[in-house]
């Protein structure tokens, strides 16, 4: 099993392997203000900076809200939109989506809703869907349905599907106008999954460039950050720790909740990518920093950052070099975006 984990992606030989000695190398990122708290925010998720906005996703399945925007400068709560639900403008599980055409459009968010199986992009400056890119009517759930990481790429999106194969867990290229699938890589195989009952195993951050010709992958419970062609083969990966496999007890299965890849974000010029690396079973596990990786879209490590508190999600202002983390007050329960300079 340790063999078959090794050799988990075709063609990875110790020339393409890169190891990275992150607790030599990284910058110390600076704790600055805290530029917004609330209590009535449950869980946030996705997070992006356009323009002076800051634009994050509440997650929690019991907040009634989706959508919140804040001004970076003033630390104002703008706007907030998106109920949760089914209707005209209503939300189940919205994600951001990452599409290189309206990164320098900040009027404009790319939003796909998994509970919907919906894309949609969204004007920020009156926010309601002006639009629709895939069809609540297509019913295609083992092609599109459950995407994580969505990638748009021209007239596809590209992201994790979720759902697995017999043979394998896949990336797929998918066209945006009627569903259907243009390429997919295999990208875990899934014997490997039921063997070792780590379901979680294939939780992947994806990013797809159009412009590189590149694919972009940080991985949850293996300790690498892969870079691949559209074909799916593999031309690069990086290795942070001593230990990068997944600790398995005598029965096969994954004995600690090590999180290496936590959270991760993108922008033009580079990707980002937040790393952990401690057993998020822990009770204590928020109480440890956090170690930014960032990375151009060549796939070349650019530098490494050390971020002294747990993030809860996180986006960059990469024009002023500041990073805006979201951090918890677990006894009052009140959410906060704290910014982080240095960058």
């Amino acid at each position: 099993l340790i063999l078959s984990l090794i050799f988990l992606f075709t063609g990875c030989t110790d020339k393409t392997i890169t190891r990275i000695y992150l607790e030599k190398n990284s910058k110390k990122m600076t704790a600055g203000n805290i530029i917004f708290s609330s209590d009535i925010i449950g869980a946030v998720g996705d997070m992006t900076v356009k323009g002076d906005l800051i634009i994050f996703i509440d997650h929690h399945p019991s907040s009634a809200t989706c959508f919140y925007v804040v001004n970076k400068t003033t630390g104002e709560l703008e706007n907030s939109f998106g109920k949760r639900g089914r209707g005209p403008e209503e939300y189940l599980q919205p994600t951001i989506v990452r599409n290189e055409k309206h990164y320098n459009q900040d009027n404009l968010l790319d939003v796909y809703d998994m509970g919907t199986n919906t894309a949609n992009t969204l004007d920020l400056t009156n926010p309601k869907e002006i639009c629709r890119i895939l069809n609540s009517e297509i019913k295609a759930p083992n092609e599109v349905y459950g995407m994580k990481f969505i990638n748009r790429i021209g007239d596809e999106i590209m992201g994790q599907v979720a759902i697995q194969t017999e043979d394998a867990t896949w990336l797929k290229f998918v066209n945006i106008n009627d569903a259907k699938v243009q390429n997919k890589i295999p990208y875990f195989n899934s014997e490997l999954v039921i063997k070792t009952g780590a379901s979680f195993i294939f939780d992947t951050h994806v990013y797809v460039s159009a412009l590189s010709n590149k694919i972009i992958t940080g991985m949850s419970f293996f300790d690498y950050i892969n870079i691949l062609n559209r074909n799916g083969e593999l031309l690069k990966r990086y290795q942070f720790g001593e230990t990068p496999l997944p600790q398995l007890d005598d029965k096969g299965t994954i004995s600690k909740y090590i999180v290496y890849t936590h959270l991760s974000y993108s922008s033009p010029n580079y990707c980002y990518f937040l790393r952990y690396g401690t057993d998020m079973n822990r009770p204590d596990f928020d109480d440890t920093g956090m170690t930014l990786i960032k990375l151009d879209w060549n796939g070349n490590f650019v530098d490494s950052y050390s971020i002294e508190h747990f993030l809860y999600g996180f986006c960059v202002d990469e024009q002023n070099g500041v990073l805006y983390g979201v951090i918890t007050n677990r006894e009052t329960g009140t959410v906060s975006i704290r910014e982080y300079k240095g960058l």
